[in-house]
């Protein structure tokens, strides 16, 4: 054979096995790597595969039980004034008499869809809202 020592024998051996770590490690990662740009493409041309991750889960806010409700105030001013009232003058009541408080920039859209949501209060024609 060859004039190698032991010491020179053994890390060649130790040399060979890192050497087939490496590459296991290797195919390890070329797989992962090919199921990746595989997701990206899909991804890319619009068709998502069956396999990808969930998203976090979305947690449902507390609802605020000491919070006055923009209904409950609607009803409280049109029970005070005891007839149909427009809508202009029901906006008028609640924001002048500053009955509730919000952050919304158009407040009359608010206001819009809680009247037309709400089943304690009704539309008797059109602008015009009393109770139910």
């Amino acid at each position: 054979m060859t004039d190698l020592s032991t010491g020179e024998l053994k890390r060649l051996l130790a040399a060979r096995e890192r050497i087939d770590v490496l590459e296991a490690k290797k195919n390890k990662l070329a797989k992962e790597l090919s199921r990746v740009e595989k997701e990206l493409d899909a991804l890319m041309t619009g068709k998502a595969s069956g396999t990808t991750t969930r998203g976090r889960k979305k947690v449902r806010g507390r609802k605020s039980t000491s919070r006055v409700k923009l209904e409950d105030v609607v009803l409280a001013v049109l029970k005070k004034k005891g007839q149909p009232l427009a809508f202009k003058d029901l906006y008028e009541a609640i924001v002048g008499g500053k009955l509730f408080a919000s952050k919304s920039k158009n407040f009359d859209n608010v206001l819009r869809r809680t009247l037309s949501t709400s089943k304690l209060v009704k539309r008797v024609g059109r602008g015009i809202y009393d109770v139910a």
